[in-house]
């Protein structure tokens, strides 16, 4: 797979996965807020604000630690790939990929 049909393909399914997820967030709002479904219990509340904010934090520190290990590939890099590699980002950005 080309590189551009490659960016185009990863913008595709991220865009299907947002959408996604709005149209699961308004639905289950919707169902809540006209007391169809009604929320689960308060004692879990308290547990799933826990998980959320471990999980958030474990991805954040993941991100990191990976643009981190990007960078230092990019150091590692000779001359004429580093060329090749801003070359090849600003193409992109240019055609809009």
């Amino acid at each position: 797979m080309q590189k551009g049909n490659a960016l185009k393909a990863l913008n595709i399914i991220h865009k299907v996965l947002m959408m996604g997820q709005v149209l699961f967030a308004s639905v289950f709002m919707y169902l809540i807020y006209s007391n169809t479904v009604l929320p689960m219990g308060e004692n879990l509340d308290k547990i799933l604000q826990v998980a959320a904010l471990v999980i958030a934090f474990a991805g954040i520190f993941a991100g990191m630690a990976l643009f981190k290990k990007k960078l230092m590939q990019i150091r590692e890099m000779q001359a004429g790939e580093k060329k090749n590699l801003v070359c090849t980002g600003l193409h992109a950005l240019y055609n809009g990929h």
